[in-house]
Parts: C-alpha cells; structure tokens; sequence
C-alpha cells in the first residue's frame, strides 16, 4: 500500500513538473480569463466575508459555498458556457428595524445569482498581442436567504442580467495579467441594494489580476483587485493576495485573503477554490 502511494505522488508530482507542456492555464480566483478553454473545468469554492452592507443592515457576517462551471463549445471556435451556483448561505446580520443580532440561512448567495453566461473569445494573443473575450447573461434567485425573527426582509428573490468584457496576456514568462471589466443589473431584488436605493439597480462588477510564476514550480503568488459599486454613493475596492498550487494538469487548489481597502463594502474576508479540468 505504501508503494502504491508514493506511485501515485510521484504521479501527480510528475505531471506538475511538466506543466508547461498542457495548456491548463493558471488562473486566479475571482478574475477570469477571457481565453477559452479547451476542456470541462469545475470549481468548487468557499467564500468568507465580515461586515458587508446590504440595503437595510449592517455587519453582515458570514459565508457562501457554490461551484462552477465552464464548458467548451466544440462546434464553434471560441465560445464556451460559464454556470455560476452559489449553493448556500450561513451568516448573521443587524437590521435596522430591529437593531439586534439577527441569524440569515438559505441557498443560494448574496449579491451572486445563480446565472448562465456565453462567452465569445474574439481575438487571441498569438494574432492580436492580447485574448480578447464578452460575455453575457442571466442570473435567477431560485431560493431565499431567511432571517429568523424578522418575516420577509431579506429573502433576496429577483433576477439580474449581466455582460462584460475580458482580457489576458501573458507579459513574459513569470508574470500574466487580466482584465475584467463587467457590470450586472438587478431586478425585482428584496432588500439587497446597499446605496439603499429601489430594487432595481445596476452595479459595476470589475476586477484586474496578476499571477507570477518566479519560482518555475508548482506554487504561483496572484494578486487581484476587485471593485463592486455604482460609482456613485456605494464604492468597494478590495485587495485580494493569493497563493495557487497547481498539483497537476486537472488540478489546482487556491487560497486568497480579502481585504477591504474602502468603507464601503466588505472589511476582510477569505477565498477558497479547488478547480477540476476533465
């Protein structure tokens, strides 16, 4: 049996060693690139978040599991499927029409709805200098977010559309950049506007991201820069380090701290994600 383990590490190990020869691109957690892929990849993720703001309470506390899905489409060059599930809530809050400590639970996630995207990669870095890719979409809130002694506040139901522009380059050989440029409308949302406006309302959704490669292995430091807000009244930047370990060509797992560079928005918070390629 232990001969049978060290096989298969050495497996695993073998094949991180020779990366370089697949085209499983590392990337980070919350930037994604706009070069398509060339197989299935799922990724199951953990989010932790302290003291979001939502339209009608303070202090959220708490965390969002889901996964995702990216699928190439073979019969048409550059086009691919993207499917986001957040999957379940857990968290606690301060409403303001009670001002005490309230528990939320329920599937689904906060500002994220489930939601399909289609993806079209326009330009490559090999004829364009960089990888070009839109998207497109929708999300629908299947379920609610129940808060227990106060009915119906913030079931966050609704649905939102979404779009988006993307790009990546790979500068030199230890470092890639990315660009995400997006922004999502929502609709018919319950109580989950943090500039305290209607329930229909349109927020910007973008991130930019660097992954080094400086030490020609299996461990990759990212760095990611992530605003949400209506460049108005609500403004959230956040500051996002990580570290991603590529154990081989199907598998990576990364682990980021979130730190929140303004008032608004999230204080600090954690990322977690293991991502499949098949």
């Amino acid at each position: 049996m232990a001969g049978m383990v060290f096989l298969i590490g050495s497996g695993i190990f073998s094949a991180a060693e020779s990366a370089a020869a697949d085209d499983f691109v590392v990337q980070p957690i919350l930037t994604r690139f706009a070069r398509t892929e060339t197989k299935n990849r799922f990724d199951t993720w953990f989010s932790l978040f302290r003291d979001v703001e939502l339209q009608e309470a303070d202090n959220f506390d708490g965390w969002t599991v889901g996964v995702d899905v990216t699928v190439p489409l073979t019969f048409a060059k550059g086009l691919q499927l993207y499917f986001n599930a957040p999957l379940h809530t857990e968290g606690s809050l301060v409403p303001a029409e009670t001002g005490q400590k309230s528990d939320v639970h329920g599937k689904g996630g906060v500002f994220d709805f489930p939601s399909a995207q289609l993806e079209w990669q326009f330009m490559t870095q090999e004829e364009h200098g960089w990888n070009v890719a839109v998207r497109a979409g929708a999300g629908y809130a299947f379920a609610t977010l129940e808060n227990d002694g106060i009915a119906d506040i913030y079931n966050h139901s609704g649905a939102s559309v979404l779009g988006g522009l993307k790009f990546d380059r790979m500068i030199n050989n230890w470092l890639t950049m990315a660009v995400d440029l997006g922004v999502n409308y929502y609709f018919r949302s319950d109580d989950l506007n943090p500039s305290g406006g209607g329930d229909a309302f349109a927020m910007c959704t973008s991130s930019m991201a660097a992954v080094f490669d400086p030490w020609k292995h299996t461990l990759y430091p990212a760095l990611e820069v992530v605003y949400f807000g209506n460049f108005g009244d609500f403004n959230s930047v956040k500051l996002v380090p990580e570290l991603i370990w590529r154990a081989c060509e199907g598998f990576q797992l990364k682990a980021a701290f979130v730190w929140g560079l303004t008032n608004d928005g999230e204080d600090y918070g954690a990322e977690f994600m293991a991502s499949f390629r098949f």
